[in-house]
């Protein structure tokens, strides 16, 4: 299957028509991707590149310093401090890249042992195995801690995956999973033995209003699903039922986004835990071709904006263009603009 036959969903976890692989726009004139970086702070920079490398075979794709006013500022850093920051990913690939930043200061984990479960934020990144056996075995070599098995389970008729949770070497919630059926040629056949980062899952508080802030940034349903029986999985109650609804990008079968409501269970923002120099999931990014506009299709939206857009060098990509924003339940997004 092309990627001009990627497909979506209509809402009621069966497929719907094909969605065009065309550049699509997001209100006003603007065009946004999907997810070109997960920024996470790391406590010890080597140890978690050798656990990347070893665990999805990415490299190291550029080298950048986190430091002044406009990264305090834009980064809610406290003063003075810095950060190291190394872009890892697929060779060749400038999408569903990772950003591992450990700072000068040592910081707590956002998560937690993710005891909060219900908590609102960004709180797992998602990678795919060609072959989910082999691939587990491979994630604990590296230096993962198991948290759930592989497990299979079906969504619908055309989705059906193995899936396992393990946490990396900082604590962070990592979903891998091998995807079986009529999703693997929506969202790409897999040619390597493990992929970039296929999506990054949101806590959400109402996912009615998660749901139109995505869809107004260019993204469309994938699949929408309320998972029962999954507690033991989860490592939550058996008797939780959640709403999970994941989103694609019409520009990249990868980069995606998807979001969780733990349906009737109370949750906080995770927003002034989850600053530098704590461990954990700071912020995704997408790019945009026109900042000026995204910036005000995104406070449209219901986004706030955390500080004026600055310049800076960003590898891969250049010199930028990038302003960060508090999305709808307090999360971080970081939109840039390539400037060479």
């Amino acid at each position: 299957m092309s990627c001009s036959e990627l497909r979506k969903t209509d809402g009621s976890g069966s497929m719907a028509p094909a969605l065009q692989y065309a550049p699509s726009q997001a209100g006003g004139d603007a065009v946004i991707s999907e997810i070109k970086f997960v920024t996470q702070g790391v406590e010890q920079l080597d140890r978690a590149i050798r656990f990347y490398q070893d665990a999805f075979g990415f490299v190291e794709h550029g080298r950048m310093r986190v430091a002044g006013p406009a990264f305090e500022a834009a980064w809610r850093m406290p003063a003075g401090l810095t950060g190291e920051a190394v872009v890892l990913g697929l060779p060749d690939r400038r999408s569903g890249l990772l950003r591992l930043v450990q700072f000068d200061r040592r910081g707590e984990r956002i998560w937690g042992n993710y005891e909060r479960i219900q908590d609102l934020g960004h709180y797992a990144v998602n990678y795919r195995y060609r072959d989910i056996t082999t691939g587990w075995q491979r994630l604990l070599a590296a230096g993962a801690t198991k948290k759930s098995e592989p497990i299979y389970w079906k969504v619908n008729e055309d989705i059906e995956a193995w899936d396992a949770q393990a946490y990396d070497p900082d604590g962070v919630l990592l979903d891998v999973f091998e995807v079986r059926g009529n999703l693997e040629g929506t969202i790409g056949w897999l040619f390597t033995d493990a992929s970039e980062v296929q999506s990054v899952a949101i806590h959400v508080s109402d996912d009615a209003r998660m749901q139109r802030f995505l869809e107004g940034l260019g993204f469309r349903v994938l699949f929408d699903t309320t998972l029962e029986g999954m507690g033991h999985f989860l490592g939550v109650s058996e008797d939780i039922r959640v709403h999970n609804v994941n989103f694609i990008s019409p520009h990249a079968p990868n980069g995606r986004i998807e979001f969780s409501r733990y349906l009737g269970t109370d949750g906080k923002p995770l927003t002034d835990r989850a600053v530098p120099p704590n461990i954990g999931i700071l912020a995704i990014s997408l790019e945009t071709d026109d900042l000026k506009d995204t910036n005000s299709l995104v406070v449209a939206l219901g986004a706030t904006p955390i500080a004026e857009p600055f310049e800076a060098e960003m590898p891969p990509f250049g010199r930028v263009l990038f302003a960060t924003f508090h999305g709808p339940d307090g999360e971080q997004w970081e939109f840039f603009q390539r400037l060479d």
